[in-house]
């Protein structure tokens, strides 16, 4: 009834006052859950959503779709610092990213869903030009992913153009990308493959 009139606060309210009346952690889940999916596209409160997510986490640890939503709160929040370049929001707003994703990474249950977690972070050390951390997530990849091969290639093409801040970390790069491609195996596409090959001749 509350929302259908649209009064948020006391919707919001009758929620928390929900949670503290539920008996079991379950439920406690279903109104949190609820709680953060209405916090975000209702009240276009991503911190309070985000708390919400980080206390159904503190209950069910292994949540994706929590932590999912959580880093997705995050993205958006670092986005948005980006562009005010408010550098405390943007040091505050990567952490928070990296830390989700890593955490990410730690939980999944499947490679697929942990090489995701384990590549998003490679870009986001790029473009602060910190090529040490992004090297060591490269390091981390194991899997025959699709989206690890287009990653790895993309990096070494972009590293092989002298305007780009890759160029003058080719050699490094070269050798990481080339143990990155052993460890995730033959790539399935004919083109992505013949350029894999050449990567690992110009490694040496």
């Amino acid at each position: 009834l509350y929302s259908k009139e649209e009064r948020w606060t006391r919707y919001l309210d009758v929620l928390r006052q929900e949670m503290l009346r539920t008996p079991t952690a379950d439920e406690r889940l279903d109104v949190l859950r609820e709680l953060s999916v209405f916090q975000q596209t209702v009240l276009n409160d991503e911190l309070g959503a985000a708390d919400s997510c980080e206390q159904i986490l503190q209950l069910a640890p292994f949540d994706h779709a929590a932590r999912k939503r959580l880093i997705g709160l995050f993205e958006n929040r670092l986005t948005r610092a980006i562009e005010s370049a408010d550098r405390y929001d943007i040091e505050r707003a990567f952490e928070q990213c990296v830390r989700s994703h890593a955490r990410h990474a730690h939980d999944c249950e499947t490679p697929t869903c942990r090489e995701e977690s384990v590549r998003r972070p490679v870009d986001l050390y790029l473009a602060r030009k910190d090529f040490a951390k992004a090297f060591h997530q490269l390091r981390r990849l194991m899997v025959n992913d699709s989206e690890n091969h287009a990653l790895l290639l993309r990096l070494w093409e972009q590293s092989q153009s002298e305007k780009h801040a890759l160029y003058a970390h080719r050699e490094e790069l070269s050798r990481v990308l080339a143990a990155a491609l052993q460890r995730v195996g033959k790539d399935e596409d004919p083109e992505r493959a013949q350029k894999a090959q050449k990567l690992a001749q110009a490694a040496g």
